[in-house]
């Protein structure tokens, strides 16, 4: 008596197969579909930025929790109008890296946003940048 072993083999590798796909369907493809794709990325990194400069005039200097609220909920109902999945982890601290290049003190780059920043709403303030004018922009 002669067992075929490629017809238990067979049904093994199907069995296998089909346990494999089937974690694929549950977990990798929504895991794939979650993540921001770079054209996402950069729209919503400039939605933040955007957002940030907007907070930092809608609303006084000591409402910081308020500010980030209107940033966050307003990149959540970008986010939703668009179809695109919110990881608010990752727009949380993009957030923070944003306000933290504009705005922070010890930041070099700072300096020069807080020289143009808006600092009333009917009252916009430029750095005098008289060292990069040119002979010709000194004269006239």
């Amino acid at each position: 008596m002669t067992i075929d072993v490629t017809s238990i083999i067979t049904a093994i590798i199907g069995v296998l197969g089909t346990i494999f796909a089937g974690l694929i369907t549950a977990y990798l493809i929504p895991w794939l579909k979650s993540k921001f794709t770079a054209n996402q990325l950069i729209t919503i990194s400039g939605l933040i930025e955007s957002g940030v400069k907007a907070a930092k005039t809608f609303f006084p200097d000591n409402c910081g929790e308020k500010k980030f609220d209107y940033v966050m909920d307003s990149v959540k109902s970008y986010c939703t109008a668009h179809h695109i999945a919110f990881d608010e982890t990752a727009v949380k601290n993009e957030i923070q890296s944003v306000w933290n290049d504009l705005y922070n003190k010890a930041n070099p780059a700072a300096t020069q946003v807080a020289n143009v920043a808006v600092k009333d709403a009917s009252k916009v303030t430029a750095p005098a940048d008289t060292a990069a004018k040119t002979p010709t922009q000194a004269t006239t």
